[in-house]
Parts: C-alpha cells; structure tokens; sequence
C-alpha cells in the first residue's frame, strides 16, 4: 500500500473517531465524560460552565460560541488534554489564573467578548500557538505574554490598548501580529526582533503612531499594513524586497 494512499486512511479513521466522540450537549457530555473528545455549544443560556466540566478528562476541543457566559469556573484547569479552547462571542470580563494548567493548549480565542485584563497566568502556557483576543476592552497585555515562544499568530485588534510590552519582542516564532484599532501612542522597537514576522497589521493603532526603524530588519515581513496617520522613520528600508506597504 502507498504511503499516500496509508496517510489518507489514517486522517479519514481520525475523523471518524472525532465525529463518534463529538458532543453537542453539555448533559450528554457529563453523563459520558470519558467518551468526550470534542465538545460545540452554540447559542446556548448557558451564562456559566458547572465545575463538573473537569470530569471530561480526554476533551481535546471546547467550544462555547454565543452562550451568554459570564464567568469560566476555575475547574477549566483541570482539563489536561485540552488543545483547543474557543469562548467567543460571550460576556466574559476575565479568565480564571488556573489556566495556566492547560499544558496542551494550542489554541485560544477569546474574541467579542468583556474582557479588560489578561491574566499573567497566561505566559505559563508555553504551548500556545495561536491567541485571538480581538474584540475586547483590553487596555494593556501583561509582559509575561512574553514567555509564550510557540505563539504564531496573535490578533488584539479592536481593543483599548495604550501600550504594547516590549516583551513582545521574545516571541520568536510570531508571523503574525494584528494590532490594529487600538489607542497606541507607541510600539516598542522590539518588534524588530520578531525575526519571522510576516504580517504586521497597524492600521488605525493609534493617531500619529511611528513605525519603529528595527522593524526594516525583519527580512520575512511581507506585509504591512497602515493607514495614513501612521509614520515612518526617514531612514525606513526594508531588508525584504517583497515588503508590501498597504495602506487602508
């Protein structure tokens, strides 16, 4: 048998697996909790997660969309197996700190909700690759957000940002980093540090916002995006000669 034809069956049994062992109610999901791999509420009253969701010990994937959630019990921390964590569309102000148990954490979008403040818990999961916030009222990131060096993507457009930590500048594996609509007055220069960055989003971060000089180093960037008030070192000159400046 071709090893095309092997990896085909393995990704279709993977999928079979995932559809028996997906659940779309949370009573269902509790009254089975071993079998639960992936688990979708949607447009739900749900308005809080019972501490019995710890009970659901091989949950891969959760997904909470439009449930009207208020709150995320601590006992979210305890689900050690959880690679996917989607709380969308809520009424979420914050994140419990035992996050920072969620070893396995690969992906986390929190975006459209309340929340103004992340915790500082959330640099301990250094699993983490992808991190959507946008759509909140986050008015500053805390600099542990640093420590996260697997992130590739993060979005914290349509926020309240006054700064961004320089911190910012250890996430060495980042391509891309969405910022904009926010209220920067500045953006640190150690975004020049971010050696495989992409795509940097700044359109409407802040009035009169000045890109920094380091960020002509990054060699990968591809894509920038501006608008008009931003403004660009005199000495401004790409390393990259497929840099794209767009302007929005």
């Amino acid at each position: 048998m071709k090893l095309k034809t092997i990896i085909l069956l393995l990704t279709v049994l993977q999928f079979a697996l995932y559809s028996c062992n997906t659940y779309r109610s949370l009573d269902a999901a509790l009254a089975n909790p071993d079998d639960v791999i992936v688990l979708k509420i949607k447009n739900q009253n749900l308005h809080k997660l019972p501490p019995e969701i710890a009970t659901l010990k091989n949950l891969k994937t959760l997904y909470l969309f439009r449930d009207k959630l208020v709150s995320i019990p601590k006992e979210i921390g305890e689900l050690e197996n959880l690679e996917i964590l989607v709380l969308s569309s809520n009424r979420l102000e914050t994140l419990p700190p035992e996050i920072r148990n969620l070893k396995k954490l690969k992906k986390l979008s929190l975006k459209h909700n309340r929340i103004k403040n992340l915790p500082i818990e959330i640099g301990e999961i250094d699993s983490l690759e992808i991190l959507d916030i946008q759509y909140n009222k986050i008015e500053e990131l805390p600099p542990e957000i640093g420590n996260l060096k697997k992130l590739s993507f993060i979005y914290m457009n349509n926020n309240k940002l006054q700064s961004i930590p320089k911190e910012i500048g250890n996430l060495g594996n980042l391509q891309y980093l969405i910022i904009g609509k926010n209220s920067l007055t500045e953006l640190p220069n150690e975004i020049g540090k971010l050696e495989y960055l992409i795509e940097l989003n700044l359109v409407d971060c802040g009035r009169m916002v000045v890109v920094p000089p380091s960020v002509s180093n990054l060699r990968y960037l591809e894509y920038l995006f501006i608008d008009s008030s931003i403004l660009f070192p005199y000495s401004f000159r790409s390393m990259n000669p497929r840099l794209q400046i767009i302007i929005k």
